[in-house]
């Protein structure tokens, strides 16, 4: 079994978080007025469920596990890996469980073909996808445009900076790796990411430099939202190595999800890992302490906004329309400083 890093330990604490945080609001609208909404869990390159953690030294559950022991379940769940013997394992994982499926094929088609046709709008269909590298995603008018098309999904994206970096954004593009560059041009769209990661206006001779990870991921999050169709896209996680480099930018994004309600624990829960690092003998480490892996009963004990929003969004409800949109939810409970009462579409 391979060793995952700090940074990936980071991820599945997050995604664990907001798994919950996410099912429990869905679930709170079904009893009252939307018995026929549903809930999806879809993780693109799912990988094994189990991993062996670097920092831990502890087997640990990945995404899939993660997401089967959430508390409310979700109502399917889809787990994609191309790899056969990732999806036997995965199989092994589902026994004889019927709402969980395993596809071992291309990502990009199962995900269009199979998947989120499963997650209409209209039919009170939610999902909660886990993209991974979008790198290895298809153009951005294929898998990412399509998930922000359906307006109900919710995404968490991959974008790895490392990989571009060393492969694509020389100081020479003409040395960069063919192959690599396409990939980033699919991913793009077009070629105006070149125009995004060289400037010309900082040396006397108009020579194009290499704009910060900052500067670059900040255009590939405005790219998100105006080609794709997003309407919020994550300030990200950058994911560390010890020696502060960044591996990669975890977003998350989403259309016409419970629009306030998800921006701010998705904000809360990122900073909260943001703000566990520290620096120690000038390199970079992420603080681990038992509330990053905390079980299941401690889940947001210790971030109060979060759970003012859960509660606010698991509030009082009206009938729904018919039209697959969630009714509105007010909360009864007061506003906490900050963060006002909380309302959910």
């Amino acid at each position: 079994m391979r060793p995952i890093g700090i940074w990936s330990d980071v991820k599945l604490a997050i995604i664990k978080e907001y798994a919950s945080a996410y099912a429990k609001i869905l679930d709170a609208q079904r009893p009252e007025s939307i018995s026929r909404l549903r809930w999806i869990y879809i993780h693109a390159y799912a990988g094994p469920g189990a991993h062996l953690s670097r920092t831990t030294k502890e087997l640990v559950d990945g995404s899939p596990l993660i997401a089967l022991k959430t508390i409310p379940p979700f109502s399917e769940y889809h787990f994609i890996d191309a790899d056969p013997k990732r999806a036997d394992q995965l199989r092994e994982i589902r026994g004889d469980r019927k709402d969980v499926h395993i596809h071992s094929a291309d990502c990009n088609e199962i995900l269009l073909e199979k998947v989120f046709p499963r997650a209409k709008y209209e039919d009170y269909r939610r999902a909660l996808c886990l993209l991974g590298p979008v790198q290895h995603q298809s153009r951005m008018g294929g898998v990412i445009e399509a998930a922000a098309k359906a307006g109900s999904v919710e995404v968490f994206l991959n974008f790895m900076i490392m990989d571009i970096n060393r492969n694509v954004l020389r100081n020479n593009l003409d040395q960069a790796i063919q192959s690599k560059v396409e990939q980033l041009t699919r991913l793009w769209g077009d070629e105006t990411w070149i125009d995004a990661a060289y400037d010309t206006r900082g040396n006397l001779f108009g020579d194009p430099e290499k704009v910060s990870n900052e500067r670059f991921e900040s255009a590939w999050r405005e790219r998100v939202g105006k080609k794709a169709g997003f309407k919020f896209a994550s300030r990200p996680m950058p994911m560390r190595t010890k020696t502060n480099s960044v591996i990669y930018y975890l977003y998350f994004a989403y259309f016409a999800s419970q629009k306030p309600v998800a921006a701010g624990i998705v904000d809360d829960i990122f900073n909260k890992y943001r703000n566990r690092a520290y620096k120690d003998g000038g390199k970079f480490t992420h603080r681990m302490d038992p509330r990053d892996l905390e079980p299941r009963d401690r889940l947001h004990k210790d971030q109060p906004r979060v759970q003012a929003l859960l509660r606010g969004a698991t509030g009082e409800s009206v009938e729904a329309d018919g039209s697959g949109k969630l009714p509105k939810r007010v909360s009864s409970h007061p506003a906490t400083p900050g963060v006002g009462t909380a309302v959910t579409e």
